[in-house]
Parts: C-alpha cells; sequence; structure tokens
C-alpha cells in the first residue's frame, strides 16, 4: 500500500509484512496529518491518499489509526460485528443447520413451558441465531501482559474478519520499550500479514480433546481420531483452542493451535505436533 501526504510532499510505500516509521518533529504539521487522517476515517474528505496497485483505496474502510493505547481494546464493535456475522453464516451451513434449528426449537419449547407458569397472556420475539449469539457476548479475551503482543493479535484479528488494511500507531514508542518495540516489528515480518486468503479450519477445544482421550484412553490424539469421532470430515483442517482443561499428558496432531492450547498441553507434560 501506498499512503501520500501532500502536505510534506511524501509517499509512503508499505508492503505487506513491513513496518514504516515517520518522525515528524513539526507540532503543528503532525496535526494536521492526524487531522486529515481522522476526519477520513469518519468518511470525511481529506488530502492524504491511500492507494493499493493503483487504486484509490477509502481511509474510513483501509486504515486503522491506533492512537490510544490505554486502555487498548481488542473487542471494539465492528470487529465483533464482523465475528457475529461468521459465526451465524457458520451456524447456519450444512454442517450446523440441523444442529442449529434444533437448538432454536428447543429454546423456543423452554420458554413457552416457563411463560405457562406465569400470569398474562406472554408473547416472545422471534428467537434467531444472530439473537443468541449476540445474548451471550461474544468477545475476545483481553488478558495479556505485552501491549505489542496485544495490538499483532489485534491486527490478526481484523486481517481474519475484516479486510487487509494499513495500520498506524501513535507514539507507540512511548508505552513500550525499545527490546519490545523491536520484537513487535520482527514479529510483524515474521508473521507477515501476508495471505489474505483465510485458511477454514474447524475448531476443537481441548476439554473435548481430553474426553475423548479418557474415553478411548488414548496417549496419542489425531487427525484420525477426530474423524473416527465424527468431529471433523476427512477433508477438514483443524485448529485446537484453548477452551477447557487438559489434565492428561497427551501428544496432540493439528494443523494450527491456539497459543493458549499449545501452553496448556506443555504445561500437562504434552506436545503438539503441527501438520
Amino acid at each position: 500500500m501506498k499512503l501520500a501526504i501532500p502536505l510534506v510532499d511524501l509517499v509512503i510505500v508499505c508492503e505487506c509484512g513491513k513496518c514504516c516509521s515517520l518522525i515528524v518533529e513539526n507540532q503543528n504539521l503532525l496535526y494536521q496529518i492526524l487531522c486529515d487522517l481522522t476526519s477520513q476515517l469518519r468518511g470525511e474528505e481529506g488530502k492524504i491518499i491511500l492507494s493499493h496497485n493503483n487504486r484509490v483505496l477509502q481511509i474510513s474502510k483501509s486504515l486503522e489509526l491506533f492512537s490510544q493505547f490505554v486502555p487498548f481494546e481488542l473487542n471494539k464493535k465492528i470487529l465483533i460485528n464482523k465475528v457475529i456475522n461468521r459465526m451465524q453464516k457458520l451456524a447456519m451451513d450444512e454442517e450446523h443447520y440441523y444442529q442449529t434449528n434444533e437448538l432454536i426449537i428447543l429454546l423456543e419449547s423452554y420458554l413457552l413451558d416457563l411463560s405457562v407458569e406465569l400470569t398474562g397472556d406472554i408473547e416472545f420475539s422471534k428467537i434467531t441465531w444472530e439473537n443468541i449469539i449476540k445474548a451471550v457476548g461474544i468477545g475476545f479475551t483481553e488478558n495479556y501482559d505485552s501491549l505489542a503482543e496485544k495490538i499483532l493479535d489485534y491486527m490478526e484479528l481484523v486481517r481474519e474478519y475484516d479486510s487487509e488494511k494499513m495500520f498506524i500507531t501513535l507514539n507507540l514508542r512511548s508505552y513500550i520499550s525499545d527490546d519490545e518495540m523491536n520484537k513487535f516489528v520482527n514479529d510483524v515480518v515474521a508473521r507477515g500479514f501476508k495471505n489474505i486468503n483465510r485458511v477454514e479450519y474447524k475448531a476443537i477445544n481441548l476439554d473435548t480433546i481430553q474426553k475423548l482421550a479418557e474415553a478411548k484412553s488414548l496417549v496419542k490424539v489425531g487427525i484420525n481420531d477426530f474423524i473416527e469421532a465424527g468431529f471433523i470430515s476427512s477433508n477438514q483442517l483443524v485448529k485446537v483452542l484453548g477452551n477447557g482443561t487438559l489434565t492428561n499428558k497427551l501428544e496432540v496432531e493439528a494443523h494450527a493451535f491456539s497459543k493458549t492450547a499449545t501452553a496448556a498441553i506443555e504445561a500437562a507434560g504434552g506436545t503438539v505436533v503441527k501438520l
């Protein structure tokens, strides 16, 4: 992507998986640049131009400016809405449609049973899967020791659930050490943020693996075990997530692991095998 700043006749070229630094010592100039960016982020007009492959992009849709780090929130409304939309589509796909409808029918029946025991003619709004998801309060864990790691994870979540964007941090060096900043830059390059083609995984939690291992007396849990148990089809990729508790020492085989899942498996004395 390219960010053209006419105020200083400057074009910043930022390739995917790369970090660029801009030092602005003139406070008034910095103020003008930030005013222009924030105006465009609100959908208003401005002079700064963001482009990719010679195509002008809307800054409001293709750029995020991080200026507040205390607190820095992962659970921004626009991102959570994207997650809800993705979960809603997943719930209504061919694999989950029957189970989703069964759950809605069960919930409607339960509410009707409760209403019979109450005084008055009680009505209910139509129950939808979207309403159910919103009611349970979907969100990402905010428990991070490192601000830099939290920002990196947020960037990955945006790429996963929203779109490819340019991210600008304002005075991040004021909040993290030089060592953390160097690691942050290296991690951006290492993680790449290059793959805009999202990989679909079937999520399997630690508690599911624990139950499977106990039921079949397994010391190694792999793809074939998930297929035999009916958790996945033969062509699905598996990502192990950290929900639940794992007490058995296991060798767990999957295509991807969350950091919390990896930590829990290793804490129990086990190992992860990434395919």
